[in-house]
């Protein structure tokens, strides 16, 4: 599809709104970690194989089935970059969306949005538990409740939108403090998750960072408290849910 015609339809397709959103689900450096979660679900060429009966006329695309209509779960919030909604309108097909058959998502998984990226089957949450560290599902459930919120962002209820920057906090506490712990940078630049070598603290809260297979060093400066927070222990709980959903204060 070409990127006219791509903007257009999300213009006129449930009122989308193309912006620089910086609350947005498109948040490659979230996404890519969910490379490290292990779902339960049932995976065949990247194409949902656990429901053949049951999606039979949907082609087992499953939870991808929406994929066409909601425009890859975007929640109606894009990034105003010509070059990437370029990207976007290439791969876009108005039937299937971001899916092909045998295929599955054509998306790489830092590129989709976190709705996708986070997704689980409802009924295998027991076995996602099981499969899984504390502190995933703890990045796990903060990632679906901050794509929930950013879903009512847009109303004019206020208790919302504080709902939704309390989610925004909690997460990118939750986003950095996974990269800390496993010594790992998101390099914007290139859309690649680099192992840290060396990592350098000095006393003005200044953090030098040497990445594998990079000269030079990277490095940012978030004070004292931000690199204490980083340095704290975390005792994470090992279910998201316990007779309904737990919600996790972080």
């Amino acid at each position: 599809m070409r990127t006219k015609e791509f903007i257009a339809r999300l213009l006129d397709f449930r009122n989308e709104i193309v912006i620089d959103d910086p609350h947005s689900t498109f948040r490659p450096e979230v996404a890519i970690l969910t490379s490290f979660f292990k779902f339960p679900c049932n995976f065949k060429n990247n194409t949902c194989a656990g429901y053949p009966n049951l999606r039979a006329n949907e082609e087992n695309r499953c939870c991808c089935h929406n994929c066409g209509n909601s425009h890859g779960h975007f929640q109606r919030s894009w990034p105003a970059s010509p070059k990437l909604l370029a990207y976007y309108a290439r791969k876009f097909n108005p039937v299937t969306g971001f899916w092909r058959k045998n295929k599955g998502c054509i998306l790489p998984r830092h590129k989709r949005s976190l709705v996708c990226a986070n997704y689980r089957c409802y009924d295998m949450l027991e076995e996602f538990e099981s499969m899984n560290s504390g502190e995933i599902l703890n990045l796990h459930y903060l990632i679906g409740e901050y794509t929930a919120c950013r879903g009512r962002y847009g109303t004019r209820d206020g208790q919302y939108r504080k709902d939704f920057i309390r989610s925004e906090k909690k997460l990118q506490f939750a986003v950095d403090k996974f990269m800390w712990d496993r010594e790992l940078y998101y390099d914007s630049r290139t859309e690649e998750l680099l192992p840290v070598t060396e990592k350098k603290i000095y006393d003005s809260g200044w953090v030098s960072l040497t990445l594998k297979g990079r000269s030079g060093t990277v490095g940012f400066n978030h004070g004292k408290k931000w690199i204490d927070r980083m340095n704290a222990k975390i005792e994470y709980p090992d279910r998201i849910s316990k007779n309904g959903t737990k919600y996790y204060e972080r």
